[in-house]
């Protein structure tokens, strides 16, 4: 908790790894609910020097609130070149999609919580509470708002060490993860645009399908 503290304080990414600790606390009861916190004690200090420094305790603060607002400030709607279903011609919509789909992460991290719960002893298994943290931090990046195309490289690097170390009959699912990172990257670091962000999304919400599936399937044995 302490070091996912710190990491909230570094990036605000760090978020989308906080439904597994909500789940891990849930099925498991091992630790205390106060651990939780950490992170908002972690973000007071941190912030400290700033506001030493006369910045503002608003400024200083409110910093990722202003974050969550870049799909109308810097007015590049839904989704900034991370393939996810935003691209399939929803990406000018974020004036009425921003919240419903706020909701819809929420809903389907509920879902998540409660099919794990349902299948507590699976989690025990090797790896399967990785597994589930996984793939609930990449159900935050494909349908949250505002997602950019480099949001995902801790989802894509844990991924990638989870398939290749415990899972390998599986392993293309990271093959397809780093592909897309690949092609996003190349279209915002090179201008290469040869392939449509439409088809890399197609790839990309595949794979996350087929992951989810996988998943259960993992959970229910």
């Amino acid at each position: 908790f302490t070091w996912l503290a710190v990491s909230f304080c570094i990036k605000l990414q760090a978020v989308f790894f906080i439904p597994l600790f909500i789940i891990f606390y849930l099925i498991r009861k091992g630790f205390s609910i106060l651990e939780f916190l950490r992170i908002p004690a972690a973000y007071i200090i941190a912030g400290l020097p700033a506001v030493l420094c006369r910045r503002g305790i608003r400024a200083t603060y409110l910093t990722y609130f202003a974050q969550t607002n870049e799909t109308v400030s810097e007015d590049y709607g839904m989704v900034s070149f991370y393939p996810n279903i935003y691209n399939f011609g929803l990406d000018d919509f974020d004036e009425i999609l921003k919240l419903p789909c706020i909701l819809l992460t929420l809903a389907a991290l509920i879902l998540i919580c409660i099919y794990a719960m349902k299948h507590e002893d699976s989690l025990r298994r090797s790896g399967n509470m990785l597994y589930l943290g996984i793939f609930a931090a990449w159900t935050c990046l494909m349908f949250l708002p505002g997602m950019h195309e480099r949001y995902d490289y801790a989802v894509v690097l844990l991924a990638t060490v989870y398939f290749a170390a415990i899972r390998r009959s599986r392993i293309w699912i990271a093959v397809s993860m780093n592909f897309c990172s690949l092609l996003v990257y190349s279209m915002t670091q090179f201008h290469n645009r040869d392939i449509p962000i439409m088809w890399v999304s197609a790839l990309a919400v595949f794979t996350y399908i087929f992951m989810a599936l996988d998943l259960g399937k993992e959970l229910s044995a």
